[in-house]
Formats: structure tokens, C-alpha cells, sequence
């Protein structure tokens, strides 16, 4: 189990479990109670995902105990969730789009960054390359080939606590795939090249692309900076990895085939390039709306350049391609 789900369940145990039920002996708790703090979850509106992990844990929490013998049977088992009670907060979540869904709303919500603001670069590259924000924020400049108009994506930025307990930033030498096939060179869109050549105006000399005052960015300040020009801009919310559904769905509105697709964006399961591709959620996007944020040349668009850029590194590993 990895240390951030361990910290999710011990926030969830500290939120919801520890004020309703934590007063009890492990013993004296039964189904009924179970039941009437199920229940309660849900006359209070909480999500259907916060309540089932919160269910998870405490059916594993009984589990364990019954097989350590410090109870007998767990009252855990076969809880009856009440489905016919919909909570508001999930009806809500429901109603939201599951990418963004115009390039024109997209475009609203970069003009209200002001120059300055640092989340608005990486956004950029995450938006018009598709590239995870981990690996947006493990790119050093070696990685950038501005001749080429190449990235070579083959490392990112995690969470991990450090010896002390805290949190800090962690650059991995593997993209989230863990191998090499997650690793990969993949053309640079006009747009993105523009955000890099600002970024090295602000940063040329970082040990990564991207950092603020010497420090690596932190990821959680894209999302928090995302809501925020997101409410100015009266567009629905959605977090940054949205925008790479986004990308995704784009490439596939603009026909290029899934394998590409998979490569390009670092997916080892075609199953799971599959799952972000949205293109009923796309409305009333046409082809050229699809190859206009693709776009890496005026006579050259991103179509074709991608097909002939995977047609001539053909099936070799992406790590061990080169610029030359």
C-alpha cells in the first residue's frame, strides 16, 4: 500500500470514523451501528466514493480484528447501503462535464491567468502535449530538444515522505508506468514550444524546467490555481489531469489511430487510453478545432507529424531513441 493511500485512510479515520463511532470498544460495536453510521453519511450528503471508502476501511479494520481473534465475527459483513438515497454532493458531481469540453472555455480560462502567475506554463505543456503533471514537473532541459521540437518524457515528480515524516518532492528516474515502455519522445505542439522557450526566460539555469524561487513546483498549487481562474472565467472546474483527458480525446477526434495515442501519452494498456477518450462529451467539436490544439507547424499538422514521427522510430523503445 502506498504511503499517499495510507495517509488518505488515516485522514478518512481522523474525519469521519474517529467523531461518529471512535468513542466505541471494538466489541460493543454491531451491525446496527454500522448501519445508523452508513446511514447518517448519507442523510449528511457525503459522496457515494467517500462512503464506500470509508466502508472499505472499516470492513478491513473488522477483518483484521476477526482474524487476530479479538472478536469473534465481524459486524462489518453484507452492510446494506440505502442506493435509493442519492446524496446532493454526488447528484452535483454527476452534472459535471468529465473533460472540458470547448477549446473556447479552455481559452477563457488561460486569459485570466496574469503573466506572472506561475501555474500557467506547465498547465500549457499538460494541456497542448498530454503529458502527466509528474512528468511535466520532472522535465529537466536536456529533455528538451527545441531543433527537433521533441520531449523526451522518461521520469516524474512524486510525494513521499521523508525520514522526518514530511512531505516532500521526489524525482523518480520512471514515468507512473514503471518501465520502459512508459518512457517516450513525443513532438512538441507549437504552443507548448512557445511555453518553454517563456519558461527558460524564467528559469534557464533550474535543476528542473519547472521551479519557483529554486524550489520544485508544487503540484497541488495547479489544481488550486486552476479553480481559481476557473471561477473567474464562469467555467466548471475541473482538475488539471482533465486537461489531458482533453488531449486525448482530441487526438482520437482527429483520427489518429489508438496505438499512436497510447504511445504518445504513456499508457501501457490500451484499455486505458481507451477509458479517457470522451468524444460524446465533445459537443460540437469539429476536425479542425481537434488538429487546431495539436497544431505543430502552419503546413504541418499534428496529425501528420505524429504518424510520421512513431512511422520512423517504428517499434524501438522510446528510451532508447535519440535526437539525432
Amino acid at each position: 500500500c502506498k504511503e499517499s493511500t495510507l495517509d488518505g485512510y488515516h485522514k478518512k479515520i481522523r474525519l469521519y470514523i474517529k467523531p461518529s463511532i471512535g468513542e466505541y470498544y471494538l466489541k460493543n460495536i454491531t451491525k446496527d451501528i454500522l448501519q445508523d453510521f452508513i446511514k447518517d453519511m448519507y442523510d449528511k450528503g457525503f459522496s457515494k466514493n467517500t462512503i464506500s471508502s470509508i466502508r472499505g476501511i472499516v470492513t478491513k479494520a473488522f477483518r483484521w480484528a476477526e482474524e487476530k481473534h479479538y472478536i469473534v465475527a465481524s459486524p462489518a459483513t453484507n452492510l446494506i447501503i440505502p442506493r435509493n438515497q442519492q446524496p446532493q454532493k454526488a447528484t452535483i458531481t454527476r452534472q459535471k462535464p468529465h473533460i472540458y469540453v470547448s477549446k473556447d472555455r479552455i481559452k477563457q480560462i488561460f486569459e485570466r491567468f496574469p503573466e506572472k502567475e506561475p501555474a500557467h506554463l506547465p498547465l500549457m505543456i499538460i494541456y497542448h502535449c498530454g503529458l502527466r503533471v509528474g512528468e511535466v514537473f520532472g522535465l529537466i532541459w536536456e529533455d528538451i530538444d527545441f531543433e527537433k521540437k521533441t520531449i523526451f518524457v522518461h521520469r516524474e515528480m512524486v510525494r513521499r515522505k521523508n525520514s522526518e515524516g514530511k512531505i516532500t518532492q521526489v524525482c523518480l528516474n520512471h514515468t507512473k508506468a514503471k518501465k520502459e515502455g512508459g518512457n517516450r519522445v513525443i513532438p512538441i505542439t507549437r504552443d507548448a514550444l512557445d511555453a518553454l522557450k517563456r519558461q527558460m526566460e524564467l528559469n534557464s539555469d533550474g535543476e528542473f524546467i519547472f521551479m519557483v524561487d529554486e524550489h520544485v513546483f508544487h503540484q497541488n498549487s495547479l489544481n488550486v490555481a486552476l479553480k481559481k481562474y476557473c471561477k473567474e472565467a464562469k467555467v466548471c472546474y475541473l482538475s488539471c489531469h482533465k486537461m489531458r483527458f482533453w488531449t486525448v480525446t482530441a487526438m482520437y477526434a482527429a483520427g489518429i489511430p489508438q496505438a499512436i495515442i497510447q504511445r504518445s501519452v504513456g499508457h501501457l494498456s490500451p484499455a486505458t487510453t481507451d477509458h479517457y477518450k470522451r468524444i460524446s462529451k465533445l459537443g460540437s467539436i469539429s476536425l479542425p478545432d481537434a488538429e487546431a490544439i495539436c497544431d505543430t507547424d502552419e503546413d504541418k499538422p499534428f496529425v501528420k507529424r505524429i504518424k510520421e514521427f512513431f512511422k520512423r522510430i517504428g517499434k524501438r523503445q522510446a528510451a532508447n531513441c535519440t535526437f539525432s
